[in-house]
């Protein structure tokens, strides 16, 4: 068989392992072609379901193994419904990938920084080893209203997938632990069910075979979910980036005040006025006149020749 072949068999297995936890979905994985689980067809495990051997060590790996089924097959419409909480807030396609969101929080980002309030949101999570978070950060004018409403819907959004990451991560590294782990459960089969005869340790081990089939798949579905949560983050991440420095900068200071002229000098000519000419009435004061002064007596003629 060619790899192309099996991959698109692969491919239709795992979506149908997506819906393992209903009736339809137990029998779409049932109807999967049997040359993905060798003759006789999927076991238990390959049908999504719990399988109970009765040994506790074996059951403790299958018991493991399936919850880490049900979990991943959840993965895909848990991070599809963290984007639909995000588009309603955005007024968008509820179906719409991060990216198309982000471009409808950009341009709601710009809005706000033409009001005044500038935006930067910070993520951790995004590399292995991180601790998830997301934290959006407001400088100039404080968002009220439905402003705040889109700055906490992004937020938590991207809080949201970065966590759905980490979870996922940790699935891969359980993965990696089972499969070491089955591995030498296939050496113990023969002694933990010798009392079994064949037929159990038959069924054993196609179990084990078919838990080790699924688990590539567990973990390519898995890569694909945390590659569309990182994806949606880092366009949010972009898109929640307004703050320019623009919005901290301290207003600039007032003119200073005009200086008056010194020791009488004069000051800038003061424009010209052609004032209407209008005569002041005198004011009227009734005062006595003074009486009129006696005129000096007139100076005796000097005497003349003829007088005595």
């Amino acid at each position: 068989m060619s790899l192309t072949r099996f991959s698109n068999r692969a491919s239709s297995f795992f979506l149908a392992l997506s819906t393992a936890l209903t009736p339809v979905g137990l029998a779409a994985i049932a109807s999967t072609p049997s040359c993905l689980f060798g003759s006789g067809g999927p076991s238990a495990v390959g049908q999504g379901k719990k399988y109970v051997s009765g040994d506790p060590n074996f059951d403790d790996f299958f018991n493991a193994l399936f919850e880490l089924q049900v979990e991943l097959a959840k993965s895909p419409q848990e991070e599809k419904e963290i984007r639909r909480e995000l588009a309603k807030k955005l007024k968008g396609d509820p179906d719409a990938s991060g990216t198309l969101l982000a471009k409808r929080a950009d341009k709601r980002a710009k809005e706000l920084a033409s009001n005044g309030i500038g935006l930067k949101m910070e993520v951790s999570g995004l590399d292995e080893g991180d601790e998830p978070s997301a934290k959006v950060t407001t400088v100039g004018k404080d968002p009220t209203g439905d402003d705040k409403e889109f700055v906490d819907a992004v937020q938590k959004a991207a809080e949201a997938e970065l966590k759905l990451v980490a979870r996922l991560r940790k699935g891969k590294r359980e993965i990696e632990r089972l499969r070491g782990l089955s591995m030498a459960l296939d050496q113990q089969v023969d002694a933990a069910f010798r009392l079994g005869g064949p037929s159990k340790k038959s069924e054993v081990r196609k179990n084990l075979n078919d838990a080790r089939t699924l688990m590539p798949l567990m973990g390519g579905r898995a890569d694909e979910v945390i590659e569309s949560a990182r994806t949606t983050v880092k366009k949010l991440e972009e898109a929640m980036h307004t703050d320019d420095g623009s919005f901290n900068k301290p207003p600039p200071p007032p003119p200073p005040p005009e200086t008056p002229p010194e020791n009488g000098e004069d000051g800038p000519d003061k424009p010209h006025t052609d004032k209407p000419h209008t005569d002041k009435p005198k004011p009227h004061t009734d005062k006595p006149k003074p009486p009129p002064s006696t005129p000096p007596t007139p100076p005796k003629p000097p005497p003349s020749d003829f007088e005595p």
